[in-house]
């Protein structure tokens, strides 16, 4: 068992979302914090690896998003 629950490979997670369309593996026993909200799990540490791997392939924030698909027109 690791000292950090954020690093602890043998507890389940949750991946949270904020409206950036941000996630976050967060450890399921705890409270979701204020502006996130559940997308997947519970699930273990590596399944959570592989679906953000597969999933969230641009970490920019939302808006900046948006404002690069409007440069681009």
């Amino acid at each position: 068992m690791s000292d950090n629950l954020f690093d602890d490979e043998s507890i389940n997670f949750l991946l949270l979302s904020n409206h950036e369309q941000q996630y976050s593996m967060w450890p399921s026993m705890l409270a979701i914090p204020n502006g996130w909200r559940c997308e997947q799990g519970p699930w273990s540490h590596q399944q959570c690896v592989e679906w953000l791997q597969l999933h969230w392939t641009d970490l920019r924030p939302r808006s900046l998003q948006l404002l690069a698909q409007a440069d681009q027109s």
